[in-house]
């Protein structure tokens, strides 16, 4: 089972590197989207 070892680790850096890349593109996407979403709800919140 030795041989597996090696593979799990990489299946996991690889998980890692796709949910940092999927958080980094969220971030983009909000601030891509902020200043609509705070127009649109700019008469009714205060920020």
């Amino acid at each position: 089972m030795s041989y597996l070892t090696p593979r799990k680790l990489d299946n996991d850096k690889s998980d890692a590197q796709f949910y940092r890349d999927a958080r980094l593109r969220v971030c983009i996407w909000s601030y891509l989207f902020a200043p609509f979403r705070a127009g649109r709800t700019a008469r009714r919140r205060s920020w």
